[in-house]
């Protein structure tokens, strides 16, 4: 890829003309860079600067980095024979070339070329790699192979970059420099990184293990040089990550070097400020250690880390050691977050698995606003690797906004004892985490309570439109399929979260013997509402107690009023233990549970074990309630229950059993008209959420087609809606009173959801 370039004055008072322009997300390697001394000007000039047998002419220019010249070239015309062009070393921005007109060795590279009539801005092909050094670049004729050259470098029209440097021979006068004259000499090639090579005798220093970051690459022996560059760490600028490099056959502390580069801007050198991490004997004898860290500016995208080592002298990264091997690796350098400041108006954007994984890392930002914009998948991180975000030292209180986007394989296990979910704490008065979702989570935490997949406790704040889908969840007590308690722990008010709109399908295990295992919530005193389980609930300790499809216990405190509360919920996963295990809750102590049910299968010890609820505890002070409250005495196996109303399944699939006992149902308003609840077809589904379906979704079976779209028709431009008609029958669905072409957009916008 060709770079247009402009001309930047080194410290030394050269001109070094070059633009590197690297893609998004690929290695800055084998860029194509062009060296000029002077701007072109129109073409077809007879009239400059002359080159012949008794005027060479020269440019000085700098290499800072390895370059591999493919061309050479410049505005040059010519009526004689050929001309010569030459690449000759140079010792500094003010050396002349040696010899009368050259010295042998000075010239690296030489061609022969005829550029025409009339005057062009010409290329020659030329191939040699320079290493970085002062050079010069040379025209003219009767040497090096060329013969009776005649011809000019035009300089009408042009301007010399900043202090550019121009020299020529004569005979009987030999080398002198010149003053800028606006000729034009060009460079091009592709630039890449220095060589580096170490010892090919294995028996010798070696690298014999790298880890920073997600590396931990143990190679098998010496390769003198090892290209690891598919290998990738991800870094945040100004966050610090330590570095191992363990040596093989050490040698001793004294004269066994490490060195370890990280090519910052991308520059593809080693050289810059920074750019040389310091490398020090590790506590094991074996290993150097470090620490990386990204300044700040540092160019995002994926770049160059070198490592290195040597024996008895100072290691550089590039040019040959007769001990040692040297690696490259990839570094990647991203946002901290992809956006934003943090606050309501504009909170942290989380994009990549780094990014999401960065709020664990930075407690200073758990106040803070985040919002996702985009899918993520975590499942690159195993064991402890992800940091969990909040804990009780320092809980989260900020606003977790998914944006209705998802969070894939969440894994994490861990043997302390302390909070874990993606969210370890939660405690804030206006904290939040809504419209997330996980898939397939996977936590495993032996040790530790409480668990769940969302968070692990939800001390106080607001959990809502969040699911986890799939996967498991297990732990020793106190472990939920979302949450693993909803409790603070203030003496003075131990309510705990709110939680709406949520659900969960995951699989929960607990293996205490007070288990406080659910489907949704382990222990709960906060208040649920219009939330649903699917997940199994199972005990797998010494008499498993305390498990709920739902919510394994709940809890009203003295003088709660909402707390501990659960509305307008249901559970249908299957719930196995020993003692205070049912269908809905596994025990509870005096709160109020209105318009529930569950379906599922429950397994456990009589006496406290029932289709809905295990145990019921009572207080003289204060007396839980259950109002409007179902099970399947069929699916769940169990005609028992401390609360509740038992029913067969061909009740609990009519419509009528629920409207009776007061449930507000879609399409009716003698009950309520929030519309919580709907059941497609009787003798066919069960009751669900009414958020559950799709918006559009008019007409069961699930899904929003053509069925849908003829009920809306039906409605059209309908002018009369409200809470009476249940806003003509939910077609209007922006609420504001006409069905419209408003609310045909939104139908069209999720036409076909839910196949």
């Amino acid at each position: 890829m060709q770079k247009v370039i402009n001309s930047f004055r080194t410290s030394a008072g050269f001109i070094f003309l070059a633009l590197m322009v690297i893609l998004a997300g690929q290695l800055a390697d084998a860029e194509y860079l062009i060296l000029e001394s002077a701007t072109m000007g129109p073409t077809g000039q007879d009239y400059g600067t002359l080159v012949n047998e008794t005027q060479f002419v020269g440019a000085r220019f700098y290499v800072d980095r390895q370059l591999n010249v493919t061309k050479i070239g410049g505005h040059i015309t010519q009526t004689g024979w050929n001309f010569f062009g030459a690449i000759v070393a140079l010792n500094s921005s003010s050396d002349l070339p040696d010899g009368y007109p050259f010295s042998v060795g000075d010239v690296v590279a030489s061609t022969v070329f005829n550029p025409g009539y009339p005057s062009s801005d010409y290329r020659t092909p030329l191939s040699v790699t320079l290493s970085p050094g002062y050079y010069g670049l040379v025209f003219g004729t009767e040497a090096l192979g060329s013969t009776n050259g005649y011809g000019i470098l035009p300089y009408w029209g042009q301007t010399s970059f900043a202090q550019a440097s121009y020299f020529v021979f004569q005979p009987g006068w030999g080398w002198f420099d010149i003053p800028s004259n606006d000729t034009r000499f060009v460079i091009e090639g592709n630039t890449d990184y220095c060589d580096a090579l170490g010892s090919y005798l294995a028996e010798y220093q070696y690298i014999k293990g790298v880890q920073v970051g997600s590396i931990n690459n143990i190679p098998t022996d010496n390769h003198h040089y090892a290209d690891y560059t598919s290998l990738v760490a991800t870094m945040v600028p100004e966050i610090s990550y330590p570095v191992t490099i363990t040596r093989g056959n050490p040698w001793d502390d004294v004269y066994d070097k490490c060195g370890l580069w990280v090519d910052w801007n991308q520059d593809e050198d080693f050289y810059d400020v920074g750019e040389q991490i310091v490398m020090s004997l590790g506590v094991d004898p074996c290993t150097f250690a470090g620490t990386i860290t990204p300044p700040a500016g540092t160019v995002l995208g994926n770049t160059r880390m070198r490592v290195r080592i040597v024996w008895n002298q100072t290691p550089y990264p590039c040019g040959n050691t007769n001990v040692g091997e040297v690696e490259d690796y990839t570094i990647n350098v991203s946002k901290l977050y992809d956006g934003g400041s943090g606050t309501a108006g504009d909170p942290y954007l989380i994009r990549t698995p780094e990014q999401m994984n960065a709020i664990g890392a930075n407690p200073g930002d758990w106040d803070k606003h985040f919002m996702m914009v985009a899918d993520i998948y975590l499942g690159s991180y195993t064991g402890e690797e992800f940091n969990i975000i909040g804990d009780y030292n320092n809980p989260f209180s900020g606003v977790f906004d998914g944006d209705n986007r998802v969070l894939h394989f969440f894994q994490y296990s861990t043997w302390d004892d302390r909070p874990v979910g993606l969210f370890g704490a939660i405690r804030g008065e206006n904290a939040q985490i809504k419209n997330l979702g996980l898939i397939n989570p996977d936590i495993d935490a032996t040790n530790a309570s409480p668990v769940g997949t969302i968070a692990g406790h939800l001390l106080r704040g607001q959990i809502i439109n969040c699911y986890s889908q799939g996967g498991s969840v297990s732990a020793h007590w106190m472990v939920g399929g979302l949450v693993g308690r909803s409790w603070d722990l203030d003496p003075f008010n131990n309510s705990g979260g709110y939680i709406t709109k949520c659900y969960s399908t995951t699989d929960v295990s607990a293996d205490y013997m007070y288990s406080y295992a659910g489907g949704l919530v382990g222990n709960n005193s906060g208040l649920i509402t219009e939330c649903f389980a699917g997940g199994n609930v199972e005990g797998t300790g010494f008499i498993s107690r305390n498990m709920g499809g739902l919510v394994g216990h709940t809890h009203k405190p003295l003088g709660g009023t909402e707390s501990g509360d659960i509305r307008n919920s249901y559970a249908t996963g299957a719930v196995i233990g020993d003692t205070s295990i049912g269908g809905m809750i596994g025990s509870n102590a005096y709160a109020d549970i209105t318009n529930c049910y569950s379906t599922g299968a429950v397994v456990g010890t009589p006496p406290t074990i029932g289709g809905f609820l295990g145990e019921h505890i009572v207080s003289p002070h204060i007396e839980g309630t259950y109002n409007g409250c179902f099970w399947d005495i069929q699916t769940s196996g169990r005609t028992e229950s401390a609360g509740g109303i038992g029913k067969y399944t061909v009740e609990m699939q009519t419509l009528l059993t629920f409207e009776s006992a007061g449930w507000d149902f879609v399409g009716e308003n003698v009950n309520g008209t929030e519309d919580i609840w709907r059941l497609c077809e009787d003798l066919v589904n069960y009751p669900q959420l009414a958020w559950e379906f799709m918006v559009g979704d008019f007409v069961c079976p699930d899904g929003v087609n053509f069925f849908d779209y003829s009920f809306f028709a039906g409605h059209w431009a309908k002018d009369n809606c409200g809470p009476t008609n249940d806003y003509c029958q939910g077609t209007d669905l922006d609420g504001d009173g006409d069905v419209d072409f408003d609310d045909l957009k939104k139908l069209a916008e999720n036409w076909l959801a839910g196949f």
